[in-house]
């Protein structure tokens, strides 16, 4: 994907240029004290995300559409710090660092603004980490619904992506298959419990991989196309929709499991596709207006 590499490349060449703003200020004579820490503290957030987008742009096995999701919020990201930190510079006119650096005396709206920019940048940047960690590098299809790993291209993309984030990001492929040998033509055929490990990973929640139960075992180890949907929670009055309004997105799909989702305190739930929306938006104001949960 041609977006990937430019939104990559973009991102990279607008927060390098941040830095060399950084490295004025750090040269700058009359500095506040506590200031070059606070803007080694925010370069370190930035070196890691250039290291990471120059990655993904020197990589074609990481365009992927995941990767594309995520890598345009990085950049979004990334326009608005430069932004920020050249409209600071200019403020105070070509030269003129010291005054710069005064407008980001500790505690200053400046500063706490400046915190709140790298900060989601920070965000958006572990969302590309685990998009690019997830990336299936080398997975084939193989003959009766088998998948099959390029083992040595996995693990070539691997090692440069650790070189040059300094071993910071790595591949979840490499690690499931670390210590796995290839056979003669350098591939390695998945087993149903690599397959699995490769769903876990790739599905992530903040208490760590998500449990799959058998029928979810069965439809990622079969040659179908499978969407899940489970552990959502809507509460207060909440419209929560985890299925597709209109178009139906899951169309496509061979299998759609639905599963321990649940709607309390007057809220509203969808798991499953409808395609009228005129008689869906009726519902809601239907059901709305017959009184909240106080």
């Amino acid at each position: 994907m041609g977006e990937v590499v430019g939104l990559a490349m973009a991102s990279s060449a607008t927060l390098e240029q941040v830095i060399k703003i950084f490295k004025r200020i750090r040269n700058a004579k009359n500095r506040q004290r506590d200031l070059p820490q606070v803007l080694d503290q925010h370069e370190a957030v930035i070196r890691g995300t250039v290291a990471l987008v120059s990655a993904v742009e020197e990589e074609d096995e990481l365009s992927t559409r995941g990767i594309l999701e995520v890598i345009s919020n990085v950049k979004a990201a990334s326009d608005e710090l430069s932004a920020f930190v050249t409209s600071m510079s200019e403020r105070v006119g070509r030269g003129a660092v010291q005054e710069f650096t005064h407008q980001l005396f500790k505690g200053s709206d400046d500063e706490k603004h400046l915190a709140k920019l790298v900060e989601l940048l920070t965000s958006h940047k572990a969302d590309l980490s685990g998009a690019v960690a997830a990336a299936q590098v080398g997975l084939l299809k193989g003959a009766g619904g088998t998948r099959l790993v390029d083992v040595r291209q996995m693990r070539d993309v691997n090692q440069r992506l650790q070189e040059t984030t300094d071993g910071m990001e790595k591949l979840n492929i490499a690690e499931i298959l670390k210590g796995v040998e290839p056979d003669e033509n350098g591939l390695v055929t998945l087993s149903g419990n690599q397959i699995i490990a490769l769903a876990r990973a790739s599905s992530k929640t903040p208490q760590g991989p998500a449990e799959l139960e058998e029928d979810e075992k069965a439809a990622f180890t079969s040659d179908k196309k499978v969407r899940i949907t489970k552990f959502n929670t809507a509460k207060k009055n909440a419209l929560q929709m985890n299925a597709p309004i209109g178009k139906d997105m899951w169309a496509d799909m061979d299998v759609v499991i639905v599963k321990h989702n649940v709607a309390e305190e007057g809220s509203i739930q969808t798991n499953v596709p409808v395609d009228d929306p005129e008689f869906y938006l009726k519902v809601v104001k239907a059901r709305f207006k017959a009184g909240l949960a106080p």
